[in-house]
């Protein structure tokens, strides 16, 4: 099966709230009530959010596909870095690879790509929160070479749940 990696488009915005939803209450559904779940994706997974989100200027998507199929996506933003702010980084503020498509290396494809964009922008680490009761996540991101270096919280609705910062310094 060939992945094909490349900038998403205005274009893409569809099916990029789409594999975001799904992917999203996938992942999240049984640790949060229906209402705080249904509200989240209501606000951030619609196509207009999405239209805006890749018209926004320190920000980037790149898609993964397979026979014309959008099975992963990843979200830039440059700049806003309170976490390092002793050195340019890049954020990564989403993450998403479709469950029938995990363990392919769609998600290292993508984060592959994502870590060339920011080098040739003269970042020097990239970063990322992730929640800390998704341990699979977190120890994906350790394999990739990303610590944890803090805290921060995300709130979904009611609940204010924790999340690590996990960072990795990029070899310039």
């Amino acid at each position: 099966m060939e992945i094909l990696i490349r900038k998403a488009t205005l274009q893409d915005a569809q099916a990029l709230a789409a594999l975001g939803a799904s992917t999203f209450f996938d992942t999240y559904h049984a640790f949060n009530t229906k209402e705080d779940m249904s509200n989240y994706l209501d606000k951030y997974f619609t196509i207009s959010n999405l239209e805006t989100e890749l018209q926004e200027k320190n920000t980037t998507f790149y898609v993964a596909e397979t026979n014309e199929q959008m099975i992963g996506y990843i979200k830039l933003m440059a700049g806003g870095n309170t976490y390092i702010p002793e050195i340019k980084a890049m954020e990564i503020a989403r993450f998403y690879v479709s469950n029938a498509f995990k363990g392919l290396k769609v998600g290292k494809k993508l984060m592959q790509t994502a870590e060339n964009l920011a080098t040739t922008t003269g970042c020097k680490a990239m970063w990322l929160s992730v929640w800390q009761k998704n341990p699979l996540s977190v120890e994906i991101y350790k394999k990739l070479g990303y610590n944890i270096v803090g805290n921060t919280t995300f709130i979904l609705g009611a609940d204010i749940q924790d999340d690590y910062i996990m960072v990795k310094h990029l070899d310039i």
